[in-house]
């Protein structure tokens, strides 16, 4: 059930990518959810396993799944957290867990061996209790579970001071399920050491922590929804103010147009009294020409020139408009 829950996110999330190409978490996610399917269906295997080899094969699946799952984990949190880390780390963590994805499918001492199995009694809360074969874990397999530790803790501070700078809160359903991640992945270390003795806690955890995923990527992109029918709902109000503006201007300036008549073309002038003539041939003064064309009114008075020709003697005193 869980590997097909994880098989259709991923699917859906790669058909969601496949339309907004430019989000690359939700590709990220698919593919993460595309790594968690054979880690759960390693895992029911182990648990219905019949045989040594039938369950020693499942877990090295489990275990080259897991680091696959580990690697793709840490890339979605880099781009989920807006690159909060380097990407150092991700170069590094992904050469070290492709390193334990190939170290899972070698039989020896310090990795996993056939030859140290032995059946154990799992209880699930003191009410189911079955046997599956289990193996001594080498020192690659217990490392591997330690840096397993040590990657959710990494992860869980870098979400926490995201959502503490982008949110001015850490209650988030991610965290909640990072924390459930990190307490299974204790569990499972000590399961693994033979200091407990209960089923492993992993799977489930994991199942949170892709809800939670899920959860956050719908909200991401209902938010992204929102805040674009918040800014076209903006852009319109502006485009109607704006066209209504304009609308006035535009009235304005028609109801300027019509006011004014616009004297073009060629004017027949006198070349000696500056007379005009018009359509019918006649001749008009040139400010009886222009009064009728536009809405010019014409005050008359008597430049410097023509005061110091005509009217020598008062050229000194100054003469109004009415003058």
């Amino acid at each position: 059930m869980l590997s097909a829950i994880c098989a259709y996110a991923g699917l859906y999330h790669l058909l969601f990518f496949f339309r907004r190409k430019n989000d690359r978490i939700n590709l990220l996610f698919s593919f993460l959810c595309f790594a968690y399917t054979p880690y759960f269906i390693a895992q029911a295997e182990w648990y219905s396993s019949t045989t040594i080899i039938h369950a020693f094969r499942s877990i090295q699946a489990g275990y080259g799944s897991l680091s696959f799952v580990m690697i793709f984990e840490i890339l979605f949190f880099y781009y989920f957290t807006k690159k909060s880390f380097s990407k150092y780390i991700i170069h590094i963590s992904t050469g070290v867990f492709g390193i334990f994805a190939v170290l899972s499918f070698i039989n020896s001492g310090v990795t996993l061996s056939p030859s140290t199995a032995f059946s154990k009694t799992l209880t699930f809360a003191h009410l189911y209790e079955y046997t599956v074969y289990e193996f001594t874990a080498g020192i690659f397999i217990q490392l591997f579970f330690v840096l397993i530790i040590a990657v959710m803790i990494f992860l869980a501070y870098s979400t926490i001071r995201y959502y503490k700078k982008q949110y001015g809160t850490i209650l988030k359903p991610m965290t909640f399920a990072l924390a459930i991640g990190l307490l299974a992945a204790v569990h499972d270390t000590l399961s693994v050491s033979g200091v407990s003795n209960s089923v492993t806690l992993g799977e489930f955890s994991y199942m949170f922590l892709i809800l939670a995923m899920t959860y956050r990527l719908k909200n991401n992109y209902m938010d992204e929804h929102e805040e674009a029918e918040r800014l076209n709902e903006i852009l319109d109000t502006k485009v109607e103010e704006r066209t209504k503006e304009l609308n006035k201007k535009n009235i304005a300036l028609e109801e300027a147009i019509e006011k004014v008549q616009i004297l073009s073309g060629f004017l027949p002038i006198c070349a000696n009294c500056k007379k005009i003539r018009d359509d019918k041939g006649y001749w008009n003064q040139i400010e009886h020409y222009i009064s009728t064309h536009s809405d010019v009114i014409f005050s008359h008075a008597i430049c410097p020139e023509c005061m110091h020709e005509l009217y020598p003697e008062i050229e000194s005193e100054p003469l109004s408009e009415d003058d």
